[in-house]
């Protein structure tokens, strides 16, 4: 047992006194600093304040150490790590005896420690070493192994044991050239290694054994003194290298294929942009070869300020992922291409350089941007609808406020009042608010392309005349002067659509008095000096222009003017109401009758509005009419079906008026019951009425006439548009219709029109053309070149199946069937079109044209008149420039 005082001394190096739970309770000067501590009291007393614990980093090697000390007695070098008081950690060899204590009883560990830190990091370093040449050999494929001079195996990877189907273990160590070694090596590569051990100069040694090919290379490694320390042998599969070459090799194949087939076009260039390569797909996007477009620029290409290098990452050498963006590309005839670009980093033929894989989406972005601008263009109809709404509302307010206020006022006058004045208002009100539902219906009618032109003869000084005095009391009333002038050279007649011009001229003239505040509006017509339209067959191009002093309207609005549902922003001084459809609605009448229009405007000076529309020039001079009560030719026993009571009661005393007998129903079932009780010479049906339609009354009652052996006129009265009720008609059996609001003139004339029952016979038969020939065969030997016996098998087979034709429009004409009459007839104009006849093309659009509008009179007449004309064609047919 060491005495205290002197333990510093017997033990210079670092010596200790410790209990067996790993306390010091006693150290020299030397462990003190080794732990990082000024004096051996600051240790003592941090172990008694948790030094204890943080001295030893790992408590199992401290408590394996003490139990060797009790059970042996002392330890000689155990290694153990202990930390400092500044937390560093150390390593340490300790020697140790168990001794007995200062008091009896009490045992203690005395011994001291070195520090082998540097020791233990430096076999760290040779372990870390050895794992790493382990690591490095069994990673290669190659089978390798380290052989001492001697034939000891020194090291050898995973490949190598598991080819001699040993462990590791059982291959080092062992030596290869023993005979009851486990490692067995051929005799090529035995002899191989002898030799290189002789000679000390590489070798290579080819084995093959079971099919299985290997190059094995034996490298000697010499030390310093140029003395041989141990041999390197490598061997090689050649079976598996010649499978990764053919591997190789379809892989390069397979990417030469995709690269030349792909259809989007691949661009590999290096990052200063010169084209590496390109695929034909990228060739022909840019319009150029391979051979131009390599060695060039790829910035060339692209448009002002893009640069491909810009959309990749900042340290884009080294982005692992793809990023997709768009570019512009020109090509070299200069066209713009949108391309969307996918790139990448990629290494080519040993060098960074990018992929760029690109595709044409031109075509999708002119259809995002049609689909943007329709878009916008849905939204802003819909906006301008939503103030349509708005504007004509009030617009139908309007009027209709002043025909109530107007009507209760008559009611409230006594008997002896003239009413002729509240009716002239309320009907001069009412035809207000009928010209706003027509314009409204017009330009429905328009939109859908349904609208027909009518041809009449007029004048236009009973047309600018008409115009005149209606809008006569409104500039009156305004203090505005209204005036219009018709050139000379305008006098006689024309022919054209009069009452679709009547209407633009009005239209215009109103619009006019309406922006105008003060001043004066002037109409004028006159030939046009210049135009573009057609002037041959007699048209005559015409200029119609209304200029006006009023508020005028904006440049930048002038392009919007005949919108539909367009308002102007009003500057004027007067707040001015319309429902914006107004020009929309003369703008596609001028366009539908072959015309055009035009607008020029300064705002606060006023604006002329300017038409040009061809017309024809007739010289016979028409029959003159007056405005005379209409008078049928004769009167008629009609039935009249209206579910309404007031227009119920007014039809019937139009028709009385009329001079025709009217027998009254409320529905389309009594209309039925009334025609099995009755006879009747024309039936005016309701369309819209309760318990049966007047579609289904005329269908019930086109069932019924079977039985009677006679054929009825049916019309029917509606407000809805002409090409929503055309074929209904012709699906019915209807012979025709009257729109809604029905007037005194136009119901009179429509039932007068159907029921004058002349016969077509004669007359269809006179129209016929039989002067000149009406089959062109300078078309049909142009159409069949020449060959005689072709043209020959058509006129066969015209000459025996156009008679078809015929009886299959007599049928569909007795059984009302408009569909199928329009169907057949122009099945047979495409055939007459093929012979030239423009004759047969003619009178095939005339059926068509009564087919649609269920007109069966006057298809009867042009059947007829079909008929004549195709024996006229077979008879041509027949004496034939071949005979």
């Amino acid at each position: 047992m060491l005495n205290t005082n002197d333990f510093s001394v017997r033990f210079p190096v670092q010596a200790f006194r410790a209990t067996f739970d790993g306390r010091i309770v006693c150290a020299n000067t030397n462990l003190v600093r080794l732990l990082g501590y000024d004096a051996p009291e600051e240790l003592y007393l941090a172990m008694s304040n948790g030094y204890l614990e943080q001295c030893y980093p790992r408590p199992g090697l401290r408590d394996l150490l003490f139990q060797k000390l009790r059970s042996h007695g002392q330890v000689d070098g155990f290694e153990i790590p202990m930390r400092r008081k500044n937390g560093s950690v150390f390593w340490a060899a300790v020697h140790a005896s168990a001794v007995s204590g200062p008091h009896d009883g009490d045992a203690v560990v005395e011994g001291f420690l070195l520090d082998i830190t540097a020791k233990h990091s430096m076999q760290e370093v040779i372990q870390s070493s050895r794992d790493t040449v382990r690591n490095l050999l069994d990673s290669m494929e190659s089978h390798s192994i380290m052989l001492h001079e001697g034939g000891t195996v020194l090291a050898v990877n995973k490949a190598f044991a598991s080819w001699l189907n040993l462990s590791f273990h059982q291959v080092v160590g062992a030596n290869i050239f023993h005979t009851d070694t486990v490692v067995r090596l051929g005799s090529e590569l035995l002899e191989g290694i002898e030799n290189v051990l002789c000679s000390g100069m590489e070798a290579n040694v080819l084995e093959t054994s079971g099919g299985e090919a290997f190059s094995t290379d034996i490298r000697p490694v010499f030390n310093g003194d140029g003395m041989l320390r141990h041999l390197v042998v490598k061997r090689y599969d050649l079976s598996k290298h010649r499978a990764l070459r053919e591997a190789l090799q379809e892989s390069e194949t397979r990417y030469n294929s995709l690269f030349s087939q792909a259809g989007d076009a691949i661009f590999i260039h290096d990052y200063q942009g010169r084209i590496l390569d390109v695929n034909p797909a990228a060739a022909l996007l840019l319009e150029s070869s391979r051979e131009t477009l390599i060695n060039e620029n790829l910035s060339t290409f692209l448009e002002k300020g893009t640069s491909i290098q810009s959309h990749l990452n900042e340290d884009y050498s080294r982005a692992p992922l793809q990023q997709a963006f768009e570019v512009v590309c020109i090509t070299s005839s200069k066209r713009r291409v949108c391309l969307e670009l996918t790139a990448r980093p990629v290494d080519y033929h040993g060098r960074r350089c990018i992929l760029c894989v690109g595709r044409d989406v031109s075509r999708r972005k002119d259809v995002e941007r049609k689909l943007y601008e329709a878009k916008r263009a849905a939204e802003e109809n819909l906006r301008l609808k939503d103030e349509f709404l708005a504007n004509v509302t009030h617009e139908l307010r309007t009027p209709m406020s002043s025909i109530l206020g107007l009507s209760e006022l008559g009611l409230l006058k006594n008997e002896a009042s003239d009413p002729k004045t509240y009716l002239k208002k309320i009907h001069a009100v009412s035809d207000q608010l009928l010209q706003l539902v027509n314009s409204i219906l017009d330009l429905s009618v328009l939109e859908a392309g349904k609208l027909a032109l009518e041809d009449e003869t007029f004048h236009f000084d009973e047309i600018v005349g008409t115009v005149i005095d209606t809008l006569q009391y409104q500039a009156d009333q305004a203090g505005i002067q209204l005036s219009a002038e018709v050139d000379p050279d305008l006098a006689g007649f024309y022919q054209g659509d009069a009452p679709r011009l009547r209407q633009v001229l009005l239209n215009l003239t109103a619009n006019a008095l309406k922006y105008t505040n003060e001043g004066q509006v002037a109409v004028s017509v006159r030939p046009a000096r210049s135009s573009a339209l057609a002037q041959g067959e007699g048209l005559v191009p015409i200029v119609v222009e209304v200029s006006d002093t009023g508020i005028g309207i904006a440049a930048n609005q002038i392009e919007f003017v005949f919108e539909r549902f367009r308002r102007l922003p009003q500057e004027g001084a007067k707040r001015i109401r319309g429902s914006g459809i107004g020009l929309a609605v003369c703008k596609r009448l001028v366009d539908l009758m072959g015309g055009s229009i035009s607008v020029r405007s300064e705002l606060g000076v006023g604006s002329t509005f300017s038409v040009t529309v061809p017309v024809r020039r007739v010289e016979e001079t028409p029959a003159a009419t007056g405005s005379v009560p209409f008078v049928s030719r004769r009167p008629l026993r009609i039935l009249l079906a209206e579910d309404d009571p007031i227009n119920l009661k007014m039809y019937s005393e139009i028709l009385e008026e009329g001079g025709h007998t009217v027998d009254c129903v409320l529905d389309g079932q009594e209309a039925v019951e009334a025609f099995m009780r009755a006879d009747y010479d024309l039936i005016l049906l309701d369309v819209n009425m309760p318990v049966c339609d007047g579609y289904g009354a005329a269908k019930r009652i086109r069932s019924l006439e079977p039985i009677r052996q006679k054929r009825t006129p049916i019309l029917v009265m509606s407000a809805l548009p002409e090409h929503r009720i055309v074929g209904e008609c012709a699906v019915h059996g209807i012979d025709g219709y009257i729109p809604k609001p029905v007037t005194m003139q136009d119901l009179l004339q429509t039932i007068d029109a159907h029921s004058s029952g002349e016969s077509v016979g004669e007359a269809a038969k006179d129209e016929c053309v039989t002067g000149e020939r009406i089959v062109d065969f300078s078309r049909l030997q142009e159409q069949f070149d020449g060959k005689e016996q072709r043209i020959r098998s058509v006129c066969n087979s015209f000459v025996q199946n156009a008679p078809r034709y015929i009886e299959e429009m007599e049928e569909a004409l007795a059984e009302w069937d408009g569909e199928r009459l329009y169907r057949v007839s122009h099945s047979f104009s495409s055939v007459a079109k093929v012979f030239g006849s423009a004759t047969a093309v003619e009178v095939c659009h005339d059926v068509m044209k009564a087919a649609k509008s269920c007109d069966w009179s006057a298809a009867e007449n042009k059947i007829h008149k079909t008929n004549g004309v195709i024996q006229n064609m077979c008879e041509e047919i027949g004496k034939m420039a071949w005979e």
